[in-house]
């Protein structure tokens, strides 16, 4: 039989295709990889469709420079052509960055990628010194809890976050603040950049506004303790 090639791509999404949503990306590259006619592998079955797997979901609105996607192929391609072939295929705004190799059955990106690196910018809505912010920021990493409340199915539900927040920086940057951030991510659950800067504005009074530009700047794998690039861990 035909030995399988297992490919983990990263590509970067820009402002242009920012309003997709998870499922639009599985379709984008699904066409993409067809019309660059790259001998991708499709499931058995019914219903066949290209053996995709994605990391954890971009949310809508968010632009990125890495995120990841494990690809199937049915026959080998040298790496240099796939990440040509399939770079034009896409619409502007995608990139495809970098493609490694996968050796042997590694996990699944969404069990492999747990922290994720925001820089979220928002207009300044204070009139103080910008020095107040960097305390602020202190000590709202001081407290032992940060609760927001989560919309689920089952109505509202108290969540604390603080676990999940590992780093978080606020400089200003003109009439804005820039965050930026490392928060948990992956199949254990999620800190979303947008709560951290309502609990900012909740607990510690912050005055920054809406709307949030909300931009990933990396996903991570943790491994003794240090964060690596999923393509680092293969």
């Amino acid at each position: 039989g035909v030995i399988p090639v297992l490919v983990r791509l990263e590509y970067s999404v820009g402002p242009e295709v920012r309003f997709l949503s998870h499922l639009d990306y599985l379709r984008l590259f699904a066409r993409a990889l067809r019309r660059a006619g790259l001998p991708v592998a499709y499931s058995q079955g019914f219903n066949p469709h290209p053996k995709l797997s994605f990391g954890p979901p971009l949310p809508v609105g968010v632009t990125s420079d890495a995120e990841y996607l494990d690809l199937e192929l049915a026959a080998p391609v040298p790496l240099p052509e796939l990440v040509r072939r399939l770079g034009q295929a896409l619409p502007q705004g995608m990139e495809v960055k970098d493609a490694r190799e996968i050796q042997g059955k590694p996990p699944a990106l969404m069990t492999v990628i747990q922290r994720a690196r925001y820089r979220v910018t928002a207009p300044w809505g204070g009139t103080g010194e910008p020095a107040a912010l960097a305390e602020a920021v202190a000590g709202f990493l001081a407290r032992s809890g940060i609760v927001v409340t989560r919309r689920t199915k089952e109505g509202e539900r108290p969540k604390d976050i603080r676990p999940g927040i590992f780093h978080l920086r606020a400089e200003p940057e003109g009439q804005a603040v820039v965050f930026t951030m490392d928060l948990q991510i992956g199949n254990r659950g999620a800190v979303r950049p947008e709560e951290v800067v309502q609990a900012l504005r909740d607990l510690e009074g912050v005055p920054v506004g809406e709307p949030l530009k909300i931009h990933r700047q990396g996903l991570f794998a943790v491994q003794d303790g240090e964060l690596c690039t999923p393509l680092e861990v293969l």
